[in-house]
């Protein structure tokens, strides 16, 4: 949550490259990973932080953590429930797993 926080104020961060982070920043955009969770790690990432010219300005990171509001999550659990639905009712499971199997990859994000 923290990494959202301070992109909804505006801010970048700088991040562990895993986990939920890898899910919320924009590499160069609206933060800097580090890949190590080690002293050098974290000191060669504040270093590409504080050279770095390609990062986003407040407002555009602001812009960023809007994408990750709680409505928005809502609206994507819904609108997925929804699709599964469809199948769902015309065939039970097998038809949504076969609905989901004809997704390309992209069409998951």
């Amino acid at each position: 949550m923290v990494p959202v926080e301070a992109q909804a104020a505006g801010r970048p961060v700088i991040a562990f490259g895993a986990g939920g982070a890898l899910e919320t920043v924009v590499e160069n955009r609206s933060g800097i990973f580090f890949d190590q969770q080690d002293v050098p790690g974290v000191i060669s990432a504040i270093e590409r932080f504080e050279t770095t010219t390609d990062l986003w300005p407040a407002e555009r990171i602001q812009e960023h953590a809007r994408t990750l509001s709680i409505e928005r999550f809502r609206k994507r659990c819904l609108a997925s429930h929804n699709w599964c639905l469809s199948p769902h009712n015309s065939g039970g499971p097998a038809r949504v797993r076969e609905a989901v199997s004809d997704l390309a990859p992209d069409e998951f994000n």
